[in-house]
């Protein structure tokens, strides 16, 4: 991965030198530097990230890993020796402000053009590499690969109070925000275009675009993923061999499988990496314990297998370290396990780290499925896959009914369906024995909106907001929403600034776009189907993955190890931390209160989650600026931002 920064004063046909060189000593992009006729000033941690058409009067400073490349330089006539960023710029050629929709991989780019004296910024469809924007106020507009390359004014560091909100409560802002008010992330799947007349931030991908795939039958279905997934894990392979995830779950073990058929069973080229807690108390131990299932892979050979120690690791460890990295707070609790593959995966000698993170959100539960049952009046079907996926994962099937099913009886109250709710709420209570007056009181006419898992971190910013009631959830019929969450494409960042520490270059096979459209072209029934969640992946990978994974019903739980790491590694942070630093913006006294019931030996009674956001927040303010840069209005105006954002929902 490289840094990249550029910095447009339109102000002025001169290069802007000295916001250029602040921007550019901060964000380490300090190897190669260009400029255009039209004053724009770039910057890149490599000269193979600089690219120019002097003819054209266009630079391009990129932060990328293309794939269906062959495709690319075939219609754009390159020679396969042709660097991402000269690929980039020669689609930017052909397509102008269009050109980030006809690319496939991992991007962040920043193109400046000397005929028109444009900016145009974009990013990949999922947001994996970074790209964060600040305009000066002055005429002039920076990006940079990280936030600290904006960071470098007074101004510039003034704290968004509404995000920090966000931040405290656990809830997604918006994929544009930062905690710095006067800097915005470019959103995944979005392009900004800049003039002197503004700027103009447009997505070129959305999922709602994607068309139905329609083939004639379950083995057209399997066969289609079978191809497009073991394209997108080949074109992410690298000749010096790779490291992987394994975590025994059907995604990572689907990469590391199809990884080793594509390298001949060479052992020297993939390096397998599994967590392992060998030391948890058996109780905690059988919720994470993955080794029976890590073996059924590393056992068959044709690749190394490495262990890393999660029982000795703790969530908070060297959390200093990873805020001047990231220069925010982070919410990502399992961040340590990942910087422990990491490091185990830089000392092999790899440069790439395939990771099978969230496949399964791109290939879809389909649980959709059963809400959309009810909602078609296909009552008995819904009945029937509800027993089947219980029995699978050897569960009581009315707790399948309550996460995907009650939903829709609520919905049934709020549109004051009340015949409909009726004969919902019987046939719930004759076919999964639920109480009939639970049903009425937590899910009848007479409902109350409210999330309680927000209460804590409500009552941490101000009492009176403990109060407030939650409006609907945001309810959409696209089974892939989460994935265009603000929380996901955070979550990406982070992992890929961290791995830039190991000298890393994270890859995802699952979000590759061929393969991610596919799978949010299928219908229902291709993603859920007599009980069985990714039924076409699983169908897909016959004699690829070992049958016990491939028909796995459950996966494990890190809760265990991160809830261990905060009591007993953690302790004497938790202990230290100083939470005065956050008194703008929380009620420190209630904040003291929770860590108090912690240390006490009340770690199960407490938000713990809540707690870790607090104390990288706490850190983070405290090893800043922030606070002194930050207008006085306080937790005054973060209320008022609160109470104006739970009033939207």
């Amino acid at each position: 991965m490289n840094s990249i920064a550029a910095v447009r004063s339109f102000n002025s046909a001169e290069p802007a030198w000295a916001q250029a060189c602040a921007v550019i000593d901060a964000s380490g992009a300090d190897v190669a530097v260009a400029t255009t006729s039209a004053g724009a000033v770039f910057a890149a941690a490599s000269e193979s990230a600089i690219a120019r058409d002097d003819a054209a009067g266009v630079v391009i400073a990129a932060d990328a890993s293309l794939v269906d490349r062959d495709s690319l330089l075939h219609t754009l006539e390159l020679s396969p020796d042709a660097t991402d960023a000269q690929v980039i710029l020669r689609a930017y050629l052909k397509w102008g402000r269009e050109c980030a929709a006809h690319l496939s991989g991992d991007f962040a780019f920043v193109v400046g053009d000397g005929r028109s004296g444009e900016l145009l910024a974009a990013r990949d469809l999922m947001g994996v590499r970074p790209l964060y924007c600040r305009d000066g106020g002055d005429g002039s507009i920076a990006f940079s690969s990280t936030l600290r390359g904006l960071s470098t004014t007074a101004t510039a560091t003034a704290i968004d109070e509404r995000h920090l909100a966000a931040f405290v409560l656990g809830q997604d802002n918006d994929r544009g925000s930062t905690f710095y008010r006067d800097i915005r992330r470019i959103p995944a799947g979005h392009s900004m275009q800049c003039s002197s007349g503004g700027s103009m931030l447009q997505a070129y991908w959305s999922p709602d675009d994607i068309e139905p795939v329609e083939l004639s039958g379950d083995g057209e279905y399997a066969d289609a993923f079978r191809s497009l997934f073991l394209v997108a894990v080949m074109d992410r392979l690298s000749e010096d061999g790779v490291a992987a995830a394994l975590s025994g779950g059907l995604d990572s073990s689907a990469i590391v499988c199809a990884a080793r058929e594509m390298y001949g069973w060479r052992s020297d080229r993939l390096h397998a990496i599994s967590l392992v807690f060998p030391d948890l108390p058996p109780e905690e131990l059988g919720r994470i314990d993955e080794r029976a299932f890590i073996g059924s892979v590393t056992e068959a050979g044709g690749l190394r297998a490495l262990q890393v120690r999660g029982d000795r690791m703790s969530p908070l460890d060297d959390v200093a370290h990873i805020i001047d990295v990231l220069d925010e707070p982070f919410a990502a609790p399992n961040l340590y396990l990942h910087r422990g593959m990491y490091a185990a995966a830089s000392s092999a000698g790899t440069r790439v780290f395939l990771d099978g993170f969230d496949g399964d959100s791109v290939v879809g539960h389909g649980l959709h499925r059963l809400e959309r049952l009810l909602a078609a009046g296909s009552y008995e079907q819904y009945r029937d896959e509800v027993r089947w996926f219980a029995a699978r994962r050897g569960v009581p099937p009315a707790s399948v009914v309550r996460l995907h099913g009650l939903p829709y009886l609520r919905s049934l109250a709020r549109e004051r369906k009340l015949v409909q709710w009726a004969r919902l709420a019987q046939r719930f209570h004759t076919d999964f024995s639920m109480s009939r007056r639970e049903l009425y009181r937590d899910h009848g006419p007479g409902l109350r909106d409210f999330d309680a898992t927000t209460a804590g971190a409500l009552a941490l910013l101000d009492p009176d907001l403990a109060s407030l009631r939650w409006g609907a959830a945001d309810e959409t019929d696209s089974p892939f929403a989460g994935l265009m969450r603000p929380v996901f494409q955070t979550t990406l960042e982070l992992a890929s600034r961290t791995a830039r520490v190991y000298n890393l270059e994270p890859a995802y096979p699952f979000f590759d776009r061929r393969l991610m459209e596919f799978c949010m072209g299928l219908p229902d029934e291709q993603r859920f189907h007599d009980g069985w969640t990714r039924i076409v992946m699983r169908r897909a990978l016959e004699g690829i993955l070992p049958p016990a994974i491939q028909w796995r019903a459950a996966k494990s739980n890190l809760t265990p190890a991160f809830v261990r790491g905060m009591r007993t590694d953690d302790v004497a942070l938790v202990r230290d931390v100083d939470f005065n630093v956050l008194a703008d913006y929380v009620r420190v006294d209630v904040l003291d209160a929770m860590r108090r019931e912690a240390l006490d030996g009340g770690w199960e009674r407490i938000d713990l989650f809540l707690l870790f956001r607090m104390i990288t927040l706490a850190i983070w303010m405290g090893r800043s600026a922030h606070s002194r840069t930050t207008p006085p209005a306080g937790r005054e105006r973060v209320r008022s931002l609160v109470e104006t954002s739970l009033a939207a929902v």
